[in-house]
């Protein structure tokens, strides 16, 4: 039977009770009336009627017969009191129009022109709920024939500057995408411009919304936009709304559930927004990013390139080992790492995703070390970047920080300390006290000597070398604040490591020739003094006391001289005790 047939079937024996005859009259009556004072009051008129019966029009053909029409003319009347309430009418009596895929053609020409020409916010916005209810109640196979003017619908609305409407089309988008994956795929370029305007909106619904709608689109097969959103999500998971980064957190969530084996290309990027999130002080957002990364667990498990089963036992075993070992230290009670055992001391992660980060770290590490002047001047996206690279190290561990160790300095020397922003200082500190508990002695010092004659060989800004001896200092109190067993074991290896022990030597000596220069008026020598109260530690040989009695001597700067007169009165008492 035909559409027509069924809209028809026995319309003349149709027994209309009195008060929808009632709604019919009234209607009849606003569609008779010229004046535009007594067309108000009509209007107002069918709409109390209508809706005090509107029950009784629900999944039989009358509204379809007698009322689909009318609302929709009235839907362009130029009385907005008339276009309001049929748009109102036909959303509330949206459900009948199920069955009738001519009826929807003949509405979405109508919802077309509203999109062109309705100047009235609250009309506009009318005019997409009822486009998202046509989205909702049609078929999969109705929807597919008209997706392209749908779409250009969500167009006309988007360019317009109203955050409601916005918000409104930007959620239909994502319902369309979920209903026809297969057919939005083909027009999702006509809307990625407009979508990624949205990212930038000032209202945090719409940033959120229109990142939603982009994952639709990604998720129903359009997976290159991941390429053009690469450097948007920097900027969103940095967002000043919480529900932006939790956005972010669940999109990337559900490309790494559903897209599946394409989704590994992207993995470095999306891996870094992730662990930085991981790091966020606001709970449901350090939640939302630590559910993402253990959903990377479990979509790992059936993926042979990049499941946990390709590593060495021996090294799945370090990895762990290592892991767990950042874990105790994070929960000791070290004063230097309060940041650090803030954020990391309860986290709930899973062994195995440290393993899943260690396969895709070479690949995270040149995309940090790629964009690390991206956004530099944003003092919010340097802060997220420091982030990571703490949560980097505490889910790798000391052998992931030794492998990584020139990156990591580069990164350290760009950084510098940016004393303007607290939380940047006390992030910078702690790395590098972090380093001093995981990194030999016989890794760093030639690192940081070898940099240090570099500057000073190619006459480079002092800032430099002021940098690294706060890189050193930093590093001196990780190394001298870790724990009693631990400084057992590194004395240890001291011992019996002949290169450990010269290079120790050779940055004495770089240390002693810097501040018999002058050069340490970059700094308070501290780094110098610690160096020499390790080296009194470890060698049991107190040779310092004249070295630092002349420096006392011939120096003017008052910081230096107070920490000069601490170190010899702690060498003395360190011979006492011998």
């Amino acid at each position: 039977m035909s559409e027509q047939q069924q809209s028809n079937n026995n319309s003349n024996d149709e027994l209309i009770d009195q008060d929808i005859k009632i709604v019919l009259d009234d209607l009849k009556a606003l569609l008779s009336t010229t004046s535009l004072f007594s067309k108000k009051k009509a209007v107002e008129k069918f709409n109390n009627s209508f809706i005090n019966n509107v029950s009784k029009f629900d999944n039989n053909d009358i509204f379809m017969n007698h009322l689909f029409e009318p609302l929709n003319n009235l839907t362009l009347d130029s009385l907005e009191k008339c276009r309001t309430i049929s748009l109102e009418l036909l959303l509330l009596s949206s459900n009948n129009l199920k069955s009738f895929p001519t009826c929807i053609n003949r509405l979405l020409f109508t919802l077309e022109t509203i999109s062109k020409t309705e100047q009235v916010e609250e009309l506009q916005i009318l005019n997409i709920k009822l486009l998202d209810k046509i989205i909702e109640i049609g078929s999969v196979e109705s929807i597919s024939t008209i997706t392209d003017r749908i779409v250009n619908i969500f167009k006309n609305t988007l360019s317009k500057n109203i955050p409601e409407l916005k918000e409104s089309t930007l959620k239909s988008i994502s319902k369309l995408s979920e209903k026809v994956p297969n057919r939005i795929k083909y027009y999702s370029s006509e809307l990625i411009s407009k979508l990624i305007e949205c990212l930038g909106d000032r209202h945090q619904r719409v940033r959120s919304e229109s990142l939603y709608a982009l994952s639709s689109l990604v998720n129903s097969g359009s997976i290159k936009i991941i390429d053009t959103l690469e450097d948007h999500l920097v900027l969103l998971a940095n967002d000043q709304s919480s529900l932006v980064k939790i956005t972010c957190c669940k999109c990337i969530q559900s490309w790494i559930t559903n897209i599946g084996q394409p989704i590994r290309q992207y993995y470095h990027f999306l891996l870094f927004n992730l662990i930085s999130l991981s790091t966020s002080d606001i709970l449901p957002i350090k939640q939302e990013a630590i559910n993402a990364l253990n959903s990377l667990n479990k979509s790992s498990s059936g993926d042979s390139e990049i499941d946990i089963s390709d590593i060495d036992m021996d090294q799945r075993k370090e990895l762990i080992n290592d892991f767990r070992n950042i874990k105790s230290l994070v929960n000791s009670n070290n004063s230097h790492l309060k940041y650090i055992k803030n954020t990391f001391g309860n986290v709930d992660i899973d062994d195995q995703i440290g393993l899943i980060i260690f396969q895709h770290s070479q690949a995270i590490m040149k995309y940090y070390y790629r964009t690390i002047h991206d956004h530099q001047l944003n003092s919010v996206v340097r802060e997220y970047k420091l982030s990571f690279l703490i949560a980097l190290i505490c889910y790798l561990g000391k052998s992931n920080a030794i492998r990584y160790i020139d990156a990591i300095m580069q990164i350290l020397i760009v950084y510098q300390i940016d004393t303007s922003v607290d939380s940047i200082t006390t992030k910078y500190k702690e790395l590098v006290i972090l380093l001093g508990h995981l990194i030999p002695l016989s890794i760093m010092l030639p690192r940081v000597t070898e940099l240090v004659k570099q500057q000073l060989q190619d006459q480079n800004d002092l800032s430099i070398i002021k940098s690294l001896l706060l890189i050193l200092n930093l590093y001196f109190i990780g190394f001298k604040s870790s724990s009693s067993s631990a400084l057992q074991e590194k004395k240890k290896e001291f011992e019996n490591n002949q290169q450990e022990k010269q290079e120790f030597k050779n940055l004495l000596s770089l240390l002693l020739s810097l501040q018999s220069k002058g050069l340490f008026v970059l700094d308070d020598g501290s780094c110098l003094l610690s160096a020499i109260f390790i080296d009194s530690i470890f060698t049991k040989e107190n040779i310092h006391t004249d070295t630092l009695l002349k420096l006392l001597n011939n120096s003017n700067n008052n910081l230096l001289n107070e920490n000069i007169s601490k170190s010899i009165g702690f060498l003395s008492w360190n011979d006492i005790k011998k």
